[in-house]
């Protein structure tokens, strides 16, 4: 399995399901054999803020991938959210038609049908035309 990056969002256990807890998952192994491991790059240390985001060097991968944003405040309370990214020159093709968006894995917890529990998220070069999340 090459190396796959999903984003596991946690969500609070009452009626607004407002995202709680970020947690990059990293699996998989890379085309020489090692681990797919995640990477954390300080972004702003005065704000406390990062990157993180899997790999199989050090460098960040060019192709559509997941890219979480955490930030600490000073009680310790962390705040994220997640982006899909990729090199302009190198991601998705053709460009004019194929954009790298987030889409929901099927795989998730819920406490009951309308109350989720945790959800993961992976980064796809699909269509311009797809809808999700719908606004």
């Amino acid at each position: 399995m090459p190396c796959v990056q999903k984003v596991k969002v946690t969500y609070t256990k009452d009626t607004e399901n407002k995202p709680e807890t970020w947690e990059l998952v990293c699996e998989g192994k890379c085309r020489d054999g090692s681990d797919c491991k995640k990477r954390t790059i300080i972004s702003n240390r005065a704000t406390r803020e990062t990157r993180e985001f899997c790999a199989c060097s050090g460098a960040e991968p060019e192709d559509c991938h997941i890219v979480l944003y955490t930030h600490t405040d000073e009680k310790g309370k962390v705040t994220g959210y997640f982006k899909c990214e990729f090199d302009k020159d190198k991601g998705c093709a053709p460009p004019e038609e194929v954009v790298c968006v987030p889409v929901p894995v099927p795989e998730y917890y819920a406490d009951a049908p309308t109350l989720i529990k945790s959800a993961l998220f992976e980064c796809q070069c699909t269509s311009k035309d797809y809808d999700w999340p719908k606004k």
